[in-house]
């Protein structure tokens, strides 16, 4: 039997049942998320009550033009358990999938049609309604009934179990109803609001945090840092096969400070299937809870989840040069290639002095209005990303200062000392770069304890 399949007592409750279905869904888009782009992040799990327990199993969406959930969860379904003859044709199973299966023959086949091969299928649930279907997937396979088929197909009740879609489905519905990816937005900070050192690169965080912030990395199509970034971190954003060996490898130079860093992220949350959840703390506590397993099968499968880099450049600084042999070399292991955007008033020297690189000019990170951040989300949205990560500096936060959605996270990894104690030789404040104050004060929607850093899950509110 598959190693992904559950076998859960028949007299477990209906409500802990519940639970576990929830679990398995959050788990597999979280698989999902981050390699899928332009398609949604959809999880998919199966229930199949036999004589003695509950088997259950899920599948996860792959990359573009790659299988759908329902179609790797039915492929388990056929492979592991009909096949071998686990259980009996004649076994009812049913169906649950975050995003209702799809009708239209794309790069892939439509899911409702492999679903309604199946005679032994007793109920359908989605948790999201697709508005850019044709026609509905549900609807669709609802119509089947009437032709003789004895199963049921719905939408998940409208609770508060409906976050459990959004919280992966959001930048989906985002771009193609508002023309904007949904946006998060990370950095790391002192327990008194110190980000950075202008040009200089300073460790802030502890490992457990940096440890997240790479299955956050690995979770988004793509990520953006601009110029103070750029001098004072010569910044790679790739997810890098060294770094991520240590980290999720078998390697034993992992095993001394990886491992616990492990544990302690998993420690910090209870399962993120609770219905009370917003969609920021099931997407968040997800990462956190099933870090060791997304981080092991991201390494297996590194190149899928490689997020687009894009960097914003301000005005011209020599040591760029440093910085594009950097991101040409990583370019050619990661296999993708970096993006520059340029403000404006500075693309015709960039493109001057790099006449090889391709420069693409955007509005000044200080207009507002009709200017830098609708340009911007309008250019993610064309480029078809659904979640994307913005990372810093100071003058790239500042910009949105008026501009985050309510349903964009902000992930604060704030250590428990001061700037003082964490920055040797800490003489001249006005070279320090500060949280940006709309930022440090937003509404905090949950705390996670990574041993000397906190995770704080922040909301703009607006």
């Amino acid at each position: 039997m598959d190693q992904n399949i559950q076998s859960i007592p028949k007299d477990i409750s209906s409500p802990s049942l519940a639970k576990k279905i929830r679990s398995e869904l959050i788990f597999q888009s979280s698989l999902a998320l981050g390699r899928t782009s332009p398609n949604p992040s959809v999880g998919c799990a199966i229930l199949m009550p036999t004589e003695r327990a509950y088997l259950l199993w899920g599948g996860a969406t792959e990359a573009a033009g790659k299988s759908h959930a329902e179609i790797n969860a039915l492929d388990i379904l056929d492979r592991e358990l009909l096949q071998k003859k686990e259980i009996s044709e004649e076994t009812f199973f049913r169906l649950y999938c975050t995003l209702e299966p799809c009708t239209h023959q794309g790069r892939t086949p439509p899911c409702t049609e492999r679903i309604l091969r199946y005679k032994h299928l007793a109920k359908i649930i989605a948790w999201e309604k697709d508005p850019f279907l044709p026609r509905s997937g549900i609807e669709t396979l609802s119509s089947s009934r009437q032709r003789g088929s004895s199963f049921t197909a719905s939408f998940c009740k409208k609770d508060g179990r409906t976050e459990l879609g959004k919280a992966f489905l959001s930048g989906f519905f985002n771009r193609l109803q508002r023309d904007t990816p949904r946006l998060h937005f990370k950095m790391a900070s002192s327990q008194d609001n110190v980000i950075g050192i202008k040009e200089k690169r300073i460790m802030i965080s502890d490992i457990p945090s940096l440890v997240f912030g790479q299955i956050l990395r690995s979770r988004m199509d793509a990520i953006i840092v601009g110029m103070g970034t750029i001098l004072s971190d010569l910044p790679r954003l790739d997810l890098n096969q060294n770094l991520w060996e240590n980290m999720f490898g078998d390697r034993k130079t992992s095993t001394e400070n990886i491992k616990p860093s492990l544990s302690l992220l998993s420690s910090n949350p209870s399962q993120p299937h609770y219905t009370s959840l917003s969609q920021q703390e099931i997407l968040c506590s997800s990462l956190l809870f099933h870090a060791s397993s997304l981080g092991r099968y991201t390494l297996s499968h590194l190149r899928e989840y490689q997020p687009d880099r894009i960097f914003i450049l301000g005005r011209y600084n020599r040591n760029a040069h440093k910085f594009f042999l950097l991101q040409k070399e990583v370019s050619e292991i990661s296999g993708r290639m970096a993006i520059f955007l340029s403000e404006e008033e500075h693309f015709l020297q960039w493109k001057d002095i790099f006449p090889n690189l391709s420069f693409i000019p955007i509005p000044p990170l200080k207009t507002k209005e009709k200017g830098f951040c609708p340009a911007l989300r309008d250019f993610l949205s064309k480029r078809g990303y659904n979640d994307v990560l913005v990372e810093g500096g100071s003058g790239l936060l500042d910009s949105f200062q008026k501009d985050i959605r309510e349903d964009e996270p902000i992930y604060i990894l704030r250590s428990k000392k001061k700037a003082e104690k964490l920055i040797r030789n800490l003489s001249n404040s006005t070279n320090l770069v500060l949280l940006p104050d709309f930022l440090a004060t937003s509404r905090t929607i949950t705390h996670y304890d990574l041993g000397e850093d906190i995770l704080e899950l922040r909301t703009s509110g607006i």
